[in-house]
């Protein structure tokens, strides 16, 4: 005798009736953002469920935002890429022709105006409302003029914490200068200018840590703003061939991924063309207590993103085709063609077990296209 209950039987199921616990652990079950959603989406007591619990989802696998050729004729979008499955998505992430994308936080775009680059401004495209916040107008510390906001990081998502919130920015040509921002300040407050060549800045644990050029790491406690506390986390990094440093949060712990990369210039018969290389990573973790660095051989089955916007850590087997132990990298090299072109950015995933460096391209255009940026969906 057949069991299973007929398709007219399953579409007259009464998702009211079914019982607390089996609702809460269903609404628990839910990875990906488009899976919570459609659970919202069934009645109305699911969909309280989904607004009380929508800012608690775990992390979620990062997209990349990329130009592709059909938003070469429309300077007003970009495309969201899916490293793991190599797919663009059918979502346009809008941002308005005089902004100028440098990284990501929370999933909020960090932007700034290509006319005056010290107006800063969070956009998030996966909001439909209260979807942009602007930040006061940067002035640069002795009056020393800076080109360049290499990085904001937020410490809390905005949506959800709209007055408890702080962003740190690194600025200046030469990653010369740190300031943050809470809400309801009119200016960016300076710290010292000993602080400077910072390579990247995460919050972590109630305060930022940022690392330098040299793999020096330091904390910052901002909670009071006449007297910022300040720590030397770590010595110099004794690594040779070091391209960059990035810090990661991974399963509660700190962790300090050293891309290995040399430049090396080629003569063609017209002209010296300048190659780039990935030598692969070195991840450490920090001991905490002994405040030393720990290589680690394996993520532990996940996975990580980095790149000079934003870095973050996902459990692999979460996401079908993720790689596990592996670090995915964003190229944000221009390397020049001998077309004088600009190629697009390759993606390099290292695995970091077997040593092996995997990469592809998610376009094949030649045009300039921006530097790709990593941003996490949120709700």
């Amino acid at each position: 005798m057949n069991q299973n209950p007929s398709p007219a039987k399953r579409r007259n199921v009464n998702w009211l009736e079914l019982p607390d616990h089996v609702v809460s652990h269903i609404s628990n079950k839910p990875i990906e953002i488009k899976d919570y959603i459609q659970f919202g989406s069934v009645c109305q007591p699911w969909r309280f469920i989904y607004t009380e619990n929508r800012h608690q989802i775990p992390r979620q696998l990062p997209f990349l935002m990329i130009t592709t050729e059909n938003n070469f004729s429309d300077e007003k979008t970009r495309s969201l890429y899916n490293v793991v499955n190599k797919r663009i998505l059918n979502f346009k992430v809008r941002v308005h022709q005089d902004r100028i994308i440098v990284g990501s936080s929370h999933g909020w775009l960090v932007t700034f105006f290509r006319e005056n680059r010290r107006f800063i401004s969070l956009l998030n495209p996966f909001l439909s409302v209260n979807n942009e916040i602007r930040l006061p107008y940067v002035k640069s510390k002795n009056e020393v003029d800076f080109d360049i906001l290499a990085k904001v990081v937020l410490s809390k998502n905005p949506t959800s914490n709209p007055n408890d919130y702080i962003a740190m920015a690194i600025l200046g040509p030469s990653h010369c200068q740190l300031a943050y921002f809470k809400p309801g300040d009119k200016v960016w407050t300076h710290l010292p200018d000993k602080y400077c060549l910072m390579s990247d800045a995460l919050y972590y644990k109630d305060q930022f840590y940022c690392v330098n050029q040299m793999g020096k790491v330091f904390t910052f406690d901002l909670n009071d703003d006449h007297n910022p506390r300040i720590t030397t986390v770590s010595p110099y990094m004794d690594i040779s061939s070091i391209g960059k440093y990035f810090l990661v949060e991974s399963s509660g712990e700190l962790l300090l991924v050293c891309r290995l990369s040399r430049l090396e210039v080629i003569a063609t018969n017209s002209h010296l063309v300048t190659e780039y290389y990935y030598g692969g990573f070195h991840v450490f973790k920090l001991d905490s207590v002994g405040f030393r660095w720990i290589k680690v051989d394996d993520l532990e089955g996940r996975a990580l993103f980095v790149g000079g916007n934003a870095s973050i850590s996902v459990l692999a087997s979460d996401f079908p085709g993720c790689k596990p132990n592996s670090v995915y990298l964003n190229d944000d090299y221009y390397e020049k063609t001998e077309q004088d072109g600009i190629r697009p950015h390759d993606i390099a995933v290292y695995n970091l077990v077997d040593d092996t460096i995997e990469r592809h391209s998610p376009i094949s255009s030649k045009h300039r296209i921006q530097r790709t940026i990593w941003i996490e969906p949120t709700l």
